[in-house]
This record gives C-alpha cells, structure tokens and sequence, in this order.
C-alpha cells in the first residue's frame, strides 16, 4: 500500500472513531438526561399505630430499629399503667397524639364524661410524660372513628381545637381485615398486598400530579400487626418510599 493511500485510510478511520465517540457520548448524555427527566416521584407515606393495650415495647423497638418515625395515638389508661415504652418513643424521635383516655364510644358518653375524659388524659400525660412533651402534642385521633352524636358533636370538635390539634385520620386500614379474634380470615388481600396495590395507585398518582401523594397508615399494639409493620417498612424502603412523621407529612 502507497503511503498516500495509508494515510488517507488512518485518517478515515480516526474520523469515523471520532464520530462514533462523540454519538456514544452524546447518546449517553441524552439517556442521562431522560433518565433524570422520567425519575419516579415517590409517595411519602406516615405510620400511625393506636392503643397501646398489647405489644407495647414490640411495636416501638421494631421502628427505632429500622430508624424511621411513627405516630403513636396512646391511650391515657395506657400511659398510667406504664409510661416507659412512650418516654422511650418520644427520646427516639416518634410523636405521641391524643387517642383519649378511656378510648370509649363518643357517640354514647354524656358531655361531663367527655370532660372528665380529656381532663384525666392531660393530667396522666403531664404527671406521667411531662408538660412541654404535653405541648407537643400536635393530632387528635377519635376512638373508633366516632366523632360523636348531634348533642356532643360539635363540644368534642371544639375541646379539640382548644387543645390546638389537628384530628388525624387514616387512608389505609391495615388492622381491621386480619385480627384473630374474627377468626378465619375473609379478606383474600393480604395486608402487605394491599398495602403494595395501594401505593402502586399512590405512585402512579404522584407521577401525575408532579409531586409524592401522602397517606396515612393504620395499624394498632397488637399482633399480627407487628409483623405487618416490618413488612411495611422494609417494602417502603425498598421502594424508595419516604416515612414521615404526621407534622412533616402536613407541613
């Protein structure tokens, strides 16, 4: 081969290896940039637990130990029996709101007993967790869902706001469908597949709406709902699904 051809042939081939560099980087950073632009927005999600008669220490250990907050609707009763597994809550970072303290049916109670109710529940909680810890008190959550009946009502609602909470709510039942004492379980939806089928919906929608949808998750101190709890939360942070507290989740 003449050196003119040789050249000319080095020099083609140098031109076409730039070429195919420069496509493969700029096609790299066309990808990166689709990548970046179709990054999945994830739902934030907060973990709400109620009671507190069972599965005291077990409940709060299991969230201290995958290092992500909870919201703990206590009741007063619970809290006089044995005020070390909330101090142990509150230390760790978790909120504690106001589930009342007898936990009984609004709808049924006289308006002197609901007095007397909120009245033995601030001053448990005072003597027994302290008073600034009192003020932190930030959600009110009803017991059983029940808000009351047409005489009491709008009192419960306004002891409520006096206290300055926001009534906390759920959009997630995780307890009701699997509690052993209904006995067989009905519902054929596990309580970690629905959880799963409820937040591909809530990915989807954050998706849409340009930014993470919040729900609220219910579970109470009792068993099973131990083991849905770590379920939860292992699958949350797979997914890449952020835990929040209550207050972060409404601010």
């Amino acid at each position: 081969m003449e050196r003119r051809e040789f050249l000319k042939n080095l020099a083609l081939g140098s031109l076409a290896l730039g070429i195919s560099g420069v496509a493969k980087n700029s096609f790299g950073q066309i990808a990166s940039a689709q990548t970046s632009a179709s990054k999945s927005i994830k739902p934030w999600i907060t973990l709400t637990i109620d009671d507190g008669w069972f599965d005291r220490e077990k409940m709060v250990n299991i969230v201290n130990h995958y290092k992500v907050p909870a919201n703990f609707f206590i009741i007063g009763q619970v809290i006089e029996e044995d005020s070390k597994p909330w101090i142990n809550a509150i230390e760790n970072g978790h909120e504690l709101g106001c589930h009342t303290y007898y936990h009984d049916f609004f709808s049924k109670e006289t308006i002197s007993k609901i007095d007397e109710d909120f009245s033995l529940y601030a001053k448990t909680f005072i003597d027994k967790l302290g008073n600034e810890n009192f003020n932190n008190i930030k959600h009110f959550r009803y017991p059983y869902g029940d808000v009351g009946n047409y005489i009491n009502k709008k009192y419960i609602s306004q002891l409520v706001k006096a206290h300055g909470w926001d009534v906390a709510w759920w959009d997630l039942d995780l307890s009701f469908y699997h509690r052993p004492h209904f006995g067989a379980y009905k519902n054929p939806i596990q309580p970690l597949d629905k959880f799963k089928i409820y937040m591909e919906h809530m990915e989807e929608l954050s998706m849409k709406l340009g930014r993470p949808t919040k729900t609220k998750v219910l579970m109470h101190f009792k068993y099973p709902d131990d083991l849905t709890l770590r379920d939860v939360i292992e699958y949350s942070l797979k997914q890449g699904y952020e835990i929040k507290r209550l207050s972060e989740l409404e601010a």
